[in-house]
């Protein structure tokens, strides 16, 4: 007897959830599909036929936690503009390092869903459009071009992160920076302000640790 559409969306997120969660205990390479249905009470062709193979269930995990994560968010009541943009990061940040090996995994393998991208560029772009409101952008810019140009920048910190070219606090500081860079020159105001002497801080810090 089919399944209803509840009981199947119910089955892939029990299924998804047990992945991360074995992913996180023992690693990707130790994953092993007959476990996991063992674990979740389906059968191996029943996860084959809804993910293909290992690696669409990998691209499912990633992406459902994802989107997850953007339907989740709850911004603080105070945040508006920048503060925004730095809490939506920060965030980011947060969701990458907890699903370490999995982030490594598909962001190597060039696995990231297009519609992941499209929610975290839309929630950047929306926080743009409010510094927009303030008057603090400069009018001959597209606010959802610099939001492009912002998450491109972003992706790529992360590869160099997936490759180990950077650490996780890195990974944080420098996703900072970028941004930070990326507005510099297209806003005006108390936002160009922060920005700013968010730079010249991140400066004196890393002087001061060196010294």
């Amino acid at each position: 007897m089919p399944i209803s559409p509840e009981r199947q969306d119910q089955r892939r997120k029990k299924i998804l959830a047990k992945t991360r969660e074995l992913i996180r205990q023992n690693g990707i390479k130790a994953l092993n599909i007959r476990d996991l249905a063992a674990f979740c009470g389906v059968s191996v062709p029943t996860l084959y036929n809804q993910f293909g193979n290992k690696d669409g269930l990998l691209k499912a995990a990633g992406e459902e936690v994802f989107l997850q994560h953007y339907d989740n968010i709850i911004y603080p009541p105070d945040s508006h503009g920048l503060s925004r943009i730095l809490f939506i990061d920060g965030k980011n940040v947060d969701m990458i390092l907890e699903n370490g090996e999995l982030s490594i995994y598909l962001t190597r393998a060039g696995r990231v869903a297009s519609n992941s991208l499209s929610a975290a560029q839309k929630a950047i772009g929306e926080a743009i459009d409010e510094i927009k409101q303030q008057g603090d952008l400069v009018d001959w810019i597209d606010s959802h071009y610099i939001a492009g140009r912002i998450y491109a920048r972003a992706r790529g910190v992360v590869a160099e992160w997936a490759i180990g070219a950077i650490n996780d606090q890195q990974l944080r500081r420098i996703r900072r920076n970028d941004m930070a860079l990326a507005l510099l020159g297209v806003t005006t105001g108390e936002t160009h302000a922060f920005v700013k002497q968010m730079l010249i801080d991140d400066r004196s810090h890393r002087e001061k640790n060196h010294s």
